[in-house]
């Protein structure tokens, strides 16, 4: 009898699969800012960098999936009228995402008091 090829057949998930989302209570919107790309700030970290940073974090949890990457390039921390983070706020709004993860709280934002309001 010849051989078959496999390449035709459909992947199946695995219910153990669909179990380890199910069991993942937190869908993460991964947020990433910065202000400019500077020489300065490329040698300190890009938002590359950030984003990797905060895969490796979730990567270590068992109850997160990251659900959304928001990315503000030359953006400054003291205005929240970014277009990403505009969107993430959105995203939350309407339940796409339910955690926010950044690198450091002064990526989300510089004026403290508002992101103070933010967080809570």
């Amino acid at each position: 009898m010849a051989r078959k090829s496999r390449k035709n057949i459909p992947e199946v998930v695995s219910s153990a699969t669909v179990q380890t989302e199910m069991s993942r209570p937190f869908r993460a919107g991964l947020y990433a800012r910065i202000s400019m790309e500077t020489e300065e700030i490329l040698e300190r970290g890009t938002i590359e960098i950030q984003v990797e940073l905060m895969k490796n974090f979730v990567a270590d949890t068992e109850d997160i999936s990251v659900a959304e990457v928001y990315k503000d390039s030359d953006y400054s921390g003291t205005n929240f009228d970014r277009p990403e983070f505009v969107q993430m706020m959105e995203d939350i709004k309407h339940g796409k995402i339910n955690c926010v993860i950044v690198k450091d709280l002064s990526r989300l934002g510089r004026n403290y008091v508002e992101t103070s309001n933010y967080i809570e």
